[in-house]
């Protein structure tokens, strides 16, 4: 089963999307949960942003410190298909993590991505693979 998160259009390459997890595979996230998957510019947003700041929270929890941890996609109003993430961070010693970014594409994929996407979506859609 495949996972279309709000504002995926289903071509990654083309659109320089990926479904990007908020709980990073590194941490533990699961791809294969609705909830955790949120669509990402992949070339600089998902990788290498998201992507080195779950290495830090890692190396943290790998150095023994207990880290809690949160990745918040920001939204406007009722529209799901988020602008932003922010990242949160705070270990039991030094470890410390704040950070907000933006998850938009650049203007021109972004007047091609809305050509296509359906922004009345409530919620992740799931599609079946077919026999």
């Amino acid at each position: 089963m495949t996972i279309f998160p709000p504002g995926w259009t289903g071509n990654g390459k083309k659109f320089n999307q990926a479904r990007g997890h908020l709980l990073g595979n590194q941490l533990g996230g699961s791809g294969d949960i609705a909830e955790n998957l949120v669509t990402l510019q992949k070339n600089w947003t998902n990788s290498p942003v998201m992507r080195g700041y779950e290495g830090q929270v890692r190396a943290a929890v790998e150095g023994g410190q207990t880290v809690q941890y949160s990745a918040t996609p920001n939204c406007n109003g009722l529209n799901l298909i988020h602008r932003g993430v922010t990242l949160i961070g705070e270990g039991q010693n030094s470890f410390s993590l704040v950070s907000q970014f933006s998850t938009l594409l650049d203007s021109k994929n972004e007047r091609q991505r809305r050509r296509k996407i359906d922004y009345s979506a409530k919620q992740s859609k799931r599609s079946s693979p077919t026999a």
